[in-house]
């Protein structure tokens, strides 16, 4: 499990990122995680700049965590293992619609998953941006946190089997 300290260290790095650094580091995720960006890229592609934006941020700080957390760069992602917890995450969330009101509401506010701390912070980064500028439109929201969960499952799994 990523720890609070693992999360927090690496959305402050990310966040002191030189513009060039920035740029440098996105392109060393493509080659490290081809998959799961391109996953982030196509699943917000008809989304918000905001969400888009925030999506691929998150991702870089996601991704960050995870490697500080194991200490080396993980495994690369694969397009089966990401459809796989995509259509996990998918299938779980039509069973909670179809659930009691009170249900979602005790759902919602106990599952974390695997990775709490990297859950809080996709929470945060979603619905409590410092950047009021960066703030996912209210009827996006739902498909960033999909794919980003779809991410910290996979991250977590990879993490898991390293």
């Amino acid at each position: 499990m990523v720890s609070e300290e693992a999360v927090e260290a690496s959305w402050l790095e990310v966040g002191a990122f030189e513009p060039a650094e920035a740029e440098k580091h996105m392109l060393q995720l493509g080659r490290r995680q081809q998959e799961l960006l391109a996953f982030v890229m196509t699943m917000t592609e008809d989304l918000s700049a905001a969400a888009q934006e925030t999506a691929l941020y998150a991702l870089v700080v996601i991704d960050r965590a995870f490697e500080r957390a194991s200490g080396a760069p993980l495994p690369k992602a694969r397009r089966r293992q990401i459809v796989a917890a995509y259509e996990k995450i998918s299938d779980d969330l039509g069973r909670l619609l179809a659930a009691d009101e009170r249900f979602i509401e005790r759902h919602a506010v106990v599952s974390t998953g695997n990775e709490p701390f990297v859950m809080r912070y996709v929470s945060e980064v979603l619905l409590e941006p410092d950047d009021p500028e960066a703030k996912v439109p209210d009827d996006e929201v739902g498909e960033v946190f999909m794919c980003l969960q779809t991410v910290v499952d996979v991250l977590h799994d990879l993490a898991a089997a390293g």
